[in-house]
């Protein structure tokens, strides 16, 4: 219902009413949530209630040019960050959400530093304990494999595209019609997590904010999963009210290499009202869509971008759940912290001399 609910409001928000009526409704909600449009464009400049939820910003913001120098994706409120124990973070104060549930993953050990197994192989490896996961089998559903030999990618600035060679995907199809929360592709490891050392930060951006995304840092993007769920609000006080809320909700997960070599997993969560999220650079990510719920996976060769660069944008407020390996960064952003795109949220423990 969360997700109809969604896609309606997604509809009416694109319309596009006479001017006149226009300019109020876009008035009124510039009002209503006391949005500062000093960096954009008037209210009366979009033809839509959805042009003003996705306006783009004037002027490029200044961003951190230090080279160790993490900074903030997107505008928003950081509710927590810090580093987690055995794979639990902290949505708010006193509110755990699983970090393999999030990320719709176990973690390898070179990802974590503790006892993992691949999503994607029925490899298990453990820390010694002897202690070990299931498998993950494929055979609940069917998986399709394709390769392109050349995918066109958009810059979301400019418009312009260009080629990105080496583009894979994979994409799960479960025909089987069985849940996420009972499908073997989402098989939760038993082994023991002691010892996983993953650091993270949860931004959110509430209706007022700027609802684009961008590069938080020099980075490869290796992987891009859509795990289509339910679509709770996540504003503070359902995170209160419903635990593990943003492992419930549908999210697409990119993976990234960053330039100390270390792993970054950026989590975009969908919520109430938010009726699409687009990535410039793979069209086929399609979240809430009446086609399709299919889990899916993309892999990805050379698609690399640099510190700033537009990502893509959400079509209202949401959140994004930033995590690293704690050996190569560290979010230690105090609870409740206003950040802007641009803004240096953290540092690098180290620059590999191999940039990106």
């Amino acid at each position: 219902m969360r997700s109809f609910i969604s896609r309606i409001f997604g509809v009416i928000a694109a319309v596009k009413f006479p001017k006149f009526i226009q300019n109020f409704i876009n008035r009124k909600y510039v009002e209503f949530f006391k949005i500062d449009m000093s960096e954009f464009d008037p209210p009366q400049s979009y033809a839509s209630l959805n042009a003003l939820f996705t306006r783009r910003l004037l002027r490029p913001r200044e961003i951190a040019a230090d080279e160790r120098a993490f900074i903030s994706p997107s505008d928003g409120v950081i509710f927590e960050s810090g580093t987690c124990a055995d794979l639990r973070a902290f949505s708010v104060k006193g509110c755990e959400y699983s970090l393999s549930e999030l990320l719709g993953r176990t973690f390898t050990a070179s990802e974590s530093g503790g006892a993992v197994k691949n999503l994607d192989d029925g490899a298990v490896t453990t820390n010694g304990s002897g202690e070990a996961g299931t498998g993950c089998a494929k055979d609940a559903g069917t998986w399709m494999k394709f390769r392109a030999a050349q995918a066109k990618i958009m810059d979301g600035e400019s418009g312009a595209t260009y080629a990105a060679s080496g583009v894979r995907a994979k994409i799960y199809s479960d025909e089987s019609g069985v849940s996420r929360e009972t499908s073997t592709i989402g098989a939760r490891s038993s082994e023991n997590t002691k010892g996983v050392n993953l650091s993270y930060a949860n931004i959110y951006l509430s209706p007022r904010d700027y609802h684009h995304y961008h590069a938080p840092c020099d980075l490869s993007v290796t992987e891009a999963l859509y795990i289509p769920a339910d679509l709770y609000s996540v504003a503070k006080k359902f995170l209160l009210k419903i635990p593990n809320l943003y492992a419930k909700n549908e999210r697409v997960i990119l993976k990234c290499k960053m330039p100390n070599g270390g792993i970054l997993w950026m989590v975009f969560v969908g919520a109430l009202n938010v009726g699409k999220m687009k990535f410039d650079f793979d069209a086929r990510i399609q979240t809430n869509a009446c086609a399709s719920r299919a889990e899916a996976l993309y892999e990805y060769e050379n698609l690399n971008f640099k510190k700033g660069d537009h990502l893509g944008n959400f079509e209202l407020g949401s959140t994004i759940v930033l995590v690293a390996q704690s050996e190569f960064l560290k979010f230690e952003t105090p609870t409740d912290t206003s950040v802007k795109f641009g803004q240096k949220i953290a540092e690098f423990n180290e620059i590999s001399q191999n940039s990106i």
